[in-house]
């Protein structure tokens, strides 16, 4: 009965061979479901809206809205998020050093060049290249309110991605920069988008 006994045996093997791949199989599913979890921008919008946005493996974030210098503008903000913070009459500055993210937004003492956003884009391209940064412009875009450029630098500590926007509703004296790092631009970067497109529909 030597033989009935290592046929079995081996169907067995055969079987838990099989279970393996299958168990492998629904893995790379889930891995791969993981990666496709990404959020929209407008996903991102529609959170930011409701108040709060979760990120695949990430934990919740809720926004709060701080009204700005005397046009009382609108700027979202991430709720105890920022490990520092700064604000004066003119300036305010919101910085996560464990990510890497900012917000920043700057009341001018004058109005900015009415320039038009490719020209606008060619001047930060130049400014930065007489600093000696490279800079490569992702995007270009002319809003009712705000007009906004999003670019990527090389910095130390990697690539990092940017996104600079004017506010012209009235004067155009207002300006504000978010950057986070460039390996989270479909994540942070995305939100940084999304919480100027919405700060756009809220300018009154």
């Amino acid at each position: 009965g030597g033989d009935c006994m290592e046929a079995l045996d081996e169907k067995i093997a055969m079987l838990e061979r099989g279970q393996r791949l299958e168990k492998r199989k629904s893995e790379q599913v889930i891995i791969e479901a993981v990666e496709e979890e990404q959020l929209s921008i407008d996903d991102i919008r529609a959170g930011i809206q409701k108040g709060h946005v979760v990120f695949p493996e990430d934990r919740e974030l809720t926004f709060k809205t701080n009204f700005l210098f005397s046009e009382k503008i609108p700027l979202i903000y991430i709720d105890d998020f920022y490990t520092d913070y700064q604000e004066t009459e003119e300036m305010v500055i919101y910085v996560n050093n464990k990510r890497d993210m900012g917000q920043t937004l700057v009341h001018l003492p004058k109005e900015m060049e009415k320039i038009s956003v490719e020209s606008w884009a060619e001047q930060i391209k130049t400014g930065m290249k007489e600093q000696g940064l490279y800079t490569d412009i992702v995007k270009k875009k002319k809003l009712e309110n705000l007009d906004y450029i999003i670019y990527r630098t090389p910095s130390k500590r990697g690539w990092i991605y940017n996104i600079i926007f004017r506010i012209h509703k009235e004067k155009w004296n207002i300006v504000g920069a978010y950057n986070c790092k460039e390996d989270d631009k479909d994540t942070y970067g995305l939100l940084m988008e999304a919480m100027v497109l919405e700060m756009q529909m809220q300018i009154k």
